[in-house]
């Protein structure tokens, strides 16, 4: 007797495992919400969270799993009945939807009220950083300068990340390379050696007709101008 009340709790264990990644595989939002509580989770081990503070993460993250569970199934229930436009089925959705909402905007909450101390702490050592190191500097501004770059070109929808469209990627990294490189140095003859590499590279994009030169020059004044802001910025406000 005790061992079909075993095996029955196993299958029933098995069938909500098996509905917990029938959930993760044909949800876009499921997937997200995975790769979130993995990186709060791994920033509760770096910070130094108290357990009530973990706990409450943990709570957070419980409640948006359940919620987009519970509104993943009944859309299913929904479709499973009639694809066809149906009100009171939009209405549950839309309320299960609404669901996840409140439970995402908890967890928002509670990781800005727990997080919020400790990541000053850290932005302000990385700012310090940041502020006395030029190649730190250099870095951020080569980062910001290439998600500038592939945002753009995602708008666009021209070329791919990494070869042709607009603007020019490797236009606009190298300029703003050159750029940061005169503003650091603080020698023209330097800054006229990076400038004139930069520019040697967009014209090789053009010579191998990768790009156009409408998409050279935008990527070389992009890179120029991000450089630039970033620069001001950091000597402005620290």
């Amino acid at each position: 007797m005790n061992k079909i009340k075993g095996s029955k709790l196993l299958r029933s264990f098995n069938l909500a495992i098996t509905g917990i990644f029938s959930a993760i595989k044909s949800e876009r939002n499921m997937k997200i919400h995975i790769i979130a509580a993995i990186l709060v989770l791994i920033l509760s081990f770096f910070f130094r969270l108290t357990q009530s503070e973990f706990l409450f993460i943990a709570l957070a993250v419980t409640l948006v799993f359940i919620t987009e569970i519970f509104n993943t199934s009944i859309e299913k229930l929904g479709d499973a009945i009639t694809k066809d436009h149906h009100e009171i089925i939009k209405i549950a959705k839309d309320i299960s939807a609404g669901a996840v909402l409140v439970a995402s905007s908890f967890a928002v909450l509670v990781g800005i009220v727990v997080f919020h101390k400790e990541a000053q702490s850290e932005m302000d050592f990385v700012i310090n950083i940041i502020s006395k190191s030029p190649l730190y500097l250099m870095i951020l501004c080569l980062i910001i300068t290439a998600i500038a770059v592939i945002i753009i070109k995602g708008i666009t929808n021209k070329g791919t990340h990494l070869k042709g469209g607009f603007p020019s990627g490797h236009s606009a990294i190298a300029f703003s390379l050159a750029t940061g490189i005169a503003i650091i140095s603080k020698n023209i003859y330097i800054a006229i050696l990076s400038f004139i590499i930069a520019t040697m590279v967009a014209e090789s994009r053009i010579e191998t007709k990768v790009h156009s030169f409408l998409e050279v020059i935008f990527g070389a004044l992009l890179g120029i101008s991000i450089a630039l802001v970033i620069f001001k910025l950091v000597e402005v406000f620290i």
